[in-house]
C-alpha cells in the first residue's frame, strides 16, 4: 500500500464516535484522553444526531483487518458499530506508562492527547456485550473530569469490564484532574474563570476543594522548587562576572494607596533577567512597604553574590531607598531610572505649557535632551549638569555662548541660515523664566546627577505588564497564591528573555497624542510550561526527589514573618451586630419619613 493510501485510510478509519450534541447537565461531556490515533469519519451527520444505544441484533463482533493493513489500522469495510473487544479496553492496557517512562510526556506534549467526548457517544460502546454482544449491565461513576464505567453482561456475569478515562497516579488519583489543575493555573486562570466555560458547555470538572488541593498538594511545591533551582542558576553566574550591574523596582498588587502587597524584584542589566524577589504583605513591619521590601531582596542579593561585584544599583527616585543605599550600601552606586525622571519632568513641563503655549512644540526635545545628556557624559556628574545647561541657550537659538570664561556650544552640527530662520524659536522671557524653574530647579538637579550611569528600568516596566497575566490587579489574592502567581511570571519571563525583533507596528500614544513605531518580537517559547507540568505529574509520583521540604523553601523565600490574619486596624464586628446597627438606620429613616408626611 502507498504512503497516500494508507493517509487516506486512517482518515477513513472510526476508533471513536466523535458527533457532538448539545450537553444537557455537566455530566454530558466529559474530557477524555484521546487514543494514539483518532480521526474523524467523512460521514455527513444529521442536524438531530441520535444518542441511543445500538440494538444488540444491529452489533457485528469486530472484523480483522484486512491484508493490507497495519495492526493499528482499520480499513473502508470496518462496520461503523464497532466495538472494541475486552482486550482493547482493558485498564491495564489503557494505563499510561507516564510512571516508567517519564520521557513520554515529552514526545506526547507537542501533539493533541485529550478529546471532548459526548457522554451518549461514549455509553454506546459500553452498551453491548464487547465478547458475545449482548446488553450489559453498565453503572458510570465520575471523578471530576474523569468517567469510569463498569459493565456486566446480562447473559454472561463473567464478561466483565472496567474502563477509566484517565490514567492514575500510583496513588489512584486520576492524571487527567492534576493535568487540568496543572494547565489552568500555570497558565495564570483561576478556578472561577474555567468553572464558567464548564458550566457553560456542560463539561465535567472538579470541585473548588480539589482545586485548591492539587495547588496546595502538588503544584506549590513544584513552582517553588523550580524558582529555587532557576535563581541558584542565576546567582552562581553572577558570580564569576564582576562589576554587576542591578536594577530593582516595586509592584504594589493595587492602584492608589490601598495596597496590600509590595512585590520587589531585582533584575540584572547583562541578561534582563529576574534574580530575585520578595513578596511584603502589609502589617509585616510599620513604615513604607517599598523601602522595606526592597532591603530584603536586596540585601539577600548581596550576601548571595557579594558588594563589591555590585557596581550600580538602579531605582527609582523613592527617597526612602535612596537613604538606605546611601546608610546601608555604601560601596555600590546608586543610579536613578532616566525612564521615571523624564515622566517626572515631562508631567511638570506640560502644566507649564498649557500657561506659555510656545513651549508646547518643544516638549518631546527636552525629553529627548534628557536621555541625551545622561547617555554621552560618560559618568561624570559635572558633564552632565553642563550638557543640560546648554537646553535654556539652544532654546533661544543661541548655539555659542560663554560661561565663566569659557567658550562652549552646542554639540549638535551647525544650522544653515535658512533652518536658523525658520525655526520657532522661544522668544519669550517669561516662557524661559518659568521653563528654568522646572529644568533648574534644585532636587531636580540632584536627582540628575543620579542619572549620571545611564541605567534604566525599561525591561523590569516590562515584567510588571507579565505580571497582570498572572496576578491581575483587580483580583484578591491569598499570599501564598500571590506568590506563586509571582514565580509563574517570573518563570515565563526569564525563559523568554533575548527574543529576536521580527518587525514593526504602529501604536497610538494616548499621552503623546501620537503614533509610533513598536518593535514585533517572535513568538514566546511555553517549553518551560510543558516541563513545569511534567514535573507537577513527577512529584505526584516521586515527591521525595524535588528539593527540601516546604517549610525550608519558604524560608528561602519569604521574608521571616509570620502572615497577618487581618490588614486592618479596626476590630471585626459581629453579624448580630451589624444587623442590629442597619435595623436601626432603617427604623430612624421610617421615622423621619412618617413626620415628613
Amino acid at each position: 500500500m502507498s504512503r497516500r493510501e494508507k493517509r487516506a485510510s486512517k482518515r477513513k478509519q472510526i476508533l471513536l464516535p466523535m458527533e457532538v450534541s448539545p450537553a444537557k447537565s455537566v455530566e454530558e461531556v466529559l474530557f477524555i484522553p484521546s487514543p494514539s490515533k483518532v480521526s474523524t469519519p467523512k460521514r455527513k451527520q444529521p442536524d438531530d444526531v441520535d444518542c441511543s444505544p445500538p440494538s444488540p441484533k444491529s452489533f457485528s463482533p469486530p472484523a480483522s483487518p484486512a491484508p493490507d493493513c497495519s495492526e493499528d489500522e482499520i480499513c473502508d469495510n470496518q462496520d461503523p458499530e464497532y466495538m472494541p473487544d475486552k482486550s482493547a479496553l482493558n485498564e491495564s492496557t489503557l494505563q499510561s506508562s507516564l510512571d516508567n517512562d517519564p520521557d513520554e510526556f515529552d514526545a506526547r506534549m507537542n501533539g493533541i492527547k485529550h478529546v471532548l467526548v459526548d457522554v451518549c457517544k461514549l455509553d454506546q460502546l459500553f452498551t453491548n456485550c464487547s465478547t458475545c454482544g449482548s446488553m450489559n449491565e453498565v453503572e458510570r461513576v465520575r471523578t471530576g473530569a474523569c468517567v469510569s464505567y463498569k459493565t456486566t453482561c446480562t447473559k454472561n456475569s463473567k464478561h466483565e469490564l472496567v474502563w477509566n478515562s484517565s490514567s492514575k497516579t500510583k496513588n489512584k488519583m486520576p492524571i487527567v484532574n492534576l493535568l487540568l489543575s496543572a494547565a489552568i493555573f500555570c497558565t495564570g486562570l483561576g478556578f472561577t474563570a474555567f468553572k464558567k466555560i464548564a458550566d457553560s458547555i456542560g463539561l465535567a470538572f472538579m470541585g473548588k476543594t480539589t482545586f485548591y488541593n492539587h495547588v496546595s498538594t502538588f503544584i506549590a511545591p513544584v513552582l517553588r522548587h523550580s524558582w529555587i533551582k532557576m535563581r541558584q542558576e542565576i546567582y552562581e553566574e553572577l558570580k564569576k562576572e564582576e562589576d554587576l550591574v542591578f536594577s530593582g523596582d516595586a509592584r504594589f498588587d493595587s492602584p492608589g494607596f490601598s495596597a496590600k502587597y509590595s512585590l520587589y524584584s531585582i533584575m540584572s542589566n547583562k541578561d534582563s533577567k529576574i534574580v530575585d524577589f520578595v513578596l511584603f504583605q502589609k502589617g509585616f513591619e510599620d513604615g513604607e512597604m517599598e523601602s522595606k521590601s526592597f532591603n530584603h531582596t536586596f540585601k539577600r542579593v548581596v550576601e548571595e553574590i557579594g558588594s563589591k561585584k555590585i557596581k550600580t544599583f538602579c531605582s527609582d527616585r523613592n527617597r526612602s531607598v535612596a537613604k538606605l543605599m546611601r546608610e546601608q550600601f555604601k560601596g555600590i552606586e546608586h543610579s536613578f531610572d532616566v525612564w521615571h525622571l523624564a515622566k517626572s519632568l515631562r508631567k511638570s513641563l506640560s502644566k507649564t505649557a498649557k500657561t506659555h503655549k510656545c513651549l508646547e512644540p518643544w516638549l518631546d526635545s527636552i525629553i529627548k535632551h534628557l536621555w541625551y545628556c545622561s547617555s554621552t557624559c560618560g559618568g561624570s556628574a559635572d558633564v552632565l549638569l553642563e550638557k543640560w545647561d546648554s537646553l535654556n541657550h539652544h532654546l533661544r537659538g543661541e548655539h555659542e555662548w560663554q560661561k565663566e570664561g569659557k567658550a562652549l556650544s552646542c554639540e549638535h552640527p551647525n544650522y544653515d541660515h535658512e533652518r536658523q530662520q525658520n525655526t520657532d524659536w522661544v522668544t519669550d522671557d517669561d516662557a524661559l523664566l518659568a521653563l528654568r524653574k522646572v529644568t533648574h530647579k534644585p532636587s531636580f538637579l540632584r536627582d540628575l546627577t543620579h542619572c549620571r550611569f545611564y541605567v534604566h528600568t525599561g525591561q523590569l516596566e516590562s515584567f510588571h505588564n507579565e505580571i497582570l497575566v498572572y496576578a491581575p490587579k483587580r483580583l484578591h489574592y491569598m499570599f501564598e497564591n500571590m506568590q506563586l502567581r509571582m514565580i509563574l511570571a517570573i518563570l515565563d519571563h526569564n525563559n523568554n528573555v533575548g527574543r529576536a525583533v521580527t518587525g514593526s507596528h504602529t501604536r497610538y500614544s494616548k499621552s503623546r497624542k501620537a503614533f509610533s513605531l513598536e518593535n514585533t518580537y517572535e513568538t514566546k517559547d511555553h517549553t518551560w510550561r510543558y516541563d513545569l507540568i511534567h514535573d507537577i505529574l513527577q512529584y505526584a509520583g516521586h515527591p521525595d526527589e524535588f528539593l527540601g521540604s516546604e517549610e525550608e523553601q519558604l524560608k528561602l523565600l519569604s521574608p521571616p514573618y509570620s502572615i497577618p490574619k487581618s490588614t486592618v486596624s479596626v476590630p471585626k464586628p459581629g453579624l448580630e451586630e451589624l444587623q442590629s446597627n442597619q435595623n436601626l438606620r432603617r427604623l430612624a429613616a421610617e421615622r423621619q419619613l412618617a413626620m415628613n408626611l
